[in-house]
């Protein structure tokens, strides 16, 4: 049976569907990670490509770090047994910047989303100014590329971010809860770095992560909104040249109740976020000692449920995703951050979700979409960040043989 040790292969393997000497090597690669217990004469018959050219692809892969050699556990015929081939994930890493509420997160993981270091900081985000932001982010990659694995490769840095994310330019436009980072440019960092630096959505990493997973090979178009200390969404959906995104900005600054006078921190007044985000939740309760970190939060509301009167929030949020799915027409809705991992609360959602938006109505057509509650914490977000990176050095790697030539 074919195992996947390594997520994200199709993603990577798009890079390589070109026949011919060319991107070769990668799809070599790409084999080896999505077989069982491979071997060089397999990879010769089953690819139609010459023993000898095989063994030096495989040469180059295990030169570069990327595969191991290693004798089978289990010997089932006389004379002596051929090499088993398989990936080496800790050969390939990145460096993952990502917030989390208003902390910041620096992350290492390798090519199989083993987090091998992380450290966070916590952070004024009202105060903190981008000099000190920059300074402080160079600091723990430097320290983090300083401590990776003895032979590890270095693919890049991404930084994962929330709010207007600018990603071809690099800029962070806007997060309404880091006021004084708006405009942000991260283009110096690969130069003070010394190496590649990507800038992504937050949202769309965790999405292109969740559809790349078995169970949601089902799924045409899958809708992730994020309830946490802030509003998020992002949509994807499946077509014949993979994969199509959509970050779609500032979904937490929509208004659903033009007679709301919540107060939004970005300026606006009525922003559904101002109403059911984490920090406005937390505002509105006597009790100030709760945290305001999410995974944090998501233990108090565990241990006490009823902390607040959830029903105007499940109404909002009810709306935004009636007004999301007619919008998108995504088959499946995924909902992360800590109010969605209560039971209670996430089913009361989905029975406000389905009296305002019932199947049988015209415009729904008979469709029902599913609400489900997304895995709590942020690997998805560190696979499908690494992701972008791994690929471009993927693509330098697989492509650039050589043996192309030949």
């Amino acid at each position: 049976m074919k195992t996947q040790q390594i997520p994200m292969l199709d993603f990577y393997s798009s890079l390589f569907m070109q026949e011919g000497p060319i991107g070769r090597k990668g799809r070599v690669f790409m084999r080896i990670c999505g077989s069982e217990h491979p071997t060089r004469k397999r990879l010769a018959q089953e690819m139609m490509i010459r023993p000898a050219t095989i063994s030096d692809l495989v040469l180059e892969l295990v030169q570069d770090g990327l595969v191991r050699e290693s004798r089978p556990e289990q010997i089932t015929q006389k004379g002596r047994p051929e090499l088993v081939l398989s990936p080496n994930p800790t050969g390939l890493t990145a460096i993952i910047i990502n917030t989390v509420s208003r902390t910041l997160h620096c992350t290492v993981v390798d090519l199989a989303g083993n987090v091998l270091m992380r450290e966070r900081r916590e952070l004024d985000a009202d105060q903190i100014e981008p000099d000190e932001f920059l300074e402080l982010l160079c600091l723990l990659c430097i320290s983090m590329r300083q401590n990776l694995p003895h032979g590890s490769r270095l693919a890049g840095v991404v930084l994962s971010l929330a709010g207007i994310v600018d990603e071809e330019a690099r800029i962070w436009r806007y997060a309404a809860h880091w006021p004084n980072l708006g405009n942000l440019s991260f283009d110096t960092l690969e130069q003070t770095l010394g190496c590649r630096v990507l800038l992504a959505k937050n949202l769309k990493c965790e999405l292109r992560a969740r559809m790349d997973r078995a169970e949601a090979s089902a799924y045409q178009r899958i809708l992730l909104l994020h309830w946490g200390y802030g509003v998020g969404a992002a949509f994807a959906r499946r077509g014949a040249n993979g994969l199509d995104y959509v970050g779609h900005g500032e979904v937490g600054h929509i208004s659903v109740d033009l007679s709301s006078t919540a107060v939004c921190k970005c300026g606006l007044t009525g922003c559904i976020e101002a109403e059911i985000g984490l920090w406005a939740i937390l505002a509105r309760l006597e009790d100030q000692t709760i945290p305001a970190e999410e995974w944090s939060f998501e233990e108090v509301l565990r241990a006490t449920p009823h902390l607040t009167d959830w029903d105007r929030p499940i109404d909002l949020l009810a709306m935004t995703l009636r007004n999301l799915t007619l919008t998108l027409g995504p088959d499946q809705c995924v909902i992360t951050g800590p109010f969605t991992q209560n039971a209670e609360l996430l089913n009361r959602l989905r029975q406000r979700f389905t009296e305002i938006a019932p199947a049988s109505a015209v415009s729904f057509g008979g469709r029902n979409v599913e609400i489900v509650a997304g895995a709590p914490g942020i690997q998805d977000e560190l696979i499908g960040a690494a992701a972008l990176v791994f690929r471009e050095e993927l693509a330098e790697i697989g492509i650039g043989s050589a043996l192309a030539e030949e």
